[in-house]
C-alpha cells in the first residue's frame, strides 16, 4: 500500500496520515520500500483535478513539481501483529524485483 498520497514529506505540509496511522494504531508489522523518485518532468499537476475533501485539497495545493523533484516515493508491505520476519522477507523479494536484483 502507499506510504502517503505524495512523495517524501515536506515539513509543515503533512496533512494525510491515514496510510501509516491505521497501521500504527493496529500495531501491525510494516516495512517501507523505496520504489522510485518523483520527477518534475513526469509528475505534473493535473489542472482538472477535483479534490474529494478538505484534506485532499490541502495535499493537492501543497504539491509543487520543482520542490518534489527527486524526492523518494515508497510503498509499505504490511502484515499482522508479530509478523516482522514475514513482512521483512516479502519486502526483500518485492524490493529485489523492483530494483532488478537476483539475490534472496
Amino acid at each position: 500500500m502507499p506510504v502517503a498520497p505524495h512523495a517524501a514529506v515536506i515539513p509543515g505540509k503533512y496533512y494525510h496520515t491515514a496510510y501509516t496511522e491505521a497501521i500504527n494504531l493496529l500495531n501491525y508489522s510494516v516495512v517501507v520500500i523505496p520504489v522510485t523518485r518523483a520527477s518534475k518532468n513526469v509528475d505534473k499537476a493535473d489542472e482538472g483535478f477535483e479534490p474529494l475533501n478538505e484534506t485532499d485539497a490541502k495535499n493537492w495545493e501543497a504539491y509543487n513539481a520543482d520542490t518534489y523533484d527527486g524526492a523518494p516515493v515508497g510503498l509499505q508491505v504490511v502484515g499482522g501483529k508479530f509478523e516482522e520476519e514475514k513482512v521483512w522477507a516479502v519486502a526483500k523479494i518485492v524490493s529485489n524485483i523492483l530494483h532488478g536484483h537476483n539475490e534472496s
